[in-house]
């Protein structure tokens, strides 16, 4: 059973979630220097990587997936001090 659609605003990389759940889409902003943002399907970068986006100095990307992304070990999103934030938006999800 899906629950509702909650977000993340992550200032530093983190796990979003150590329980398997629905990816609806990231949000990225950056500063002066380019950065690129991976999401991980795991608590950390030993897990398998799921994507990889590269945004670009002093922009804000949005990315919204057509078909949420199931994740079954969890979410964990890295990137550097380039990136300001991320807001994830993602639901728990009992599979």
């Amino acid at each position: 059973m899906s629950r509702a659609i909650t977000y993340e605003y992550m200032e530093t990389p983190e796990v979003v979630s150590n329980l398997g759940c629905l990816l609806y889409g990231l949000i990225i902003s950056t500063d002066t220097n380019a950065d690129t943002v991976v999401v991980y399907d795991g608590e950390n970068e030993t897990h398998p990587k799921v994507m990889q986006c590269k945004v670009s100095a002093d922009d804000t990307k949005p990315i919204i997936f057509p078909v949420p992304v199931k994740l079954r070990n969890g979410l964990y999103v890295k990137f550097s001090q380039s990136t300001t934030r991320v807001t994830v938006l993602w639901s728990q999800n009992d599979f």
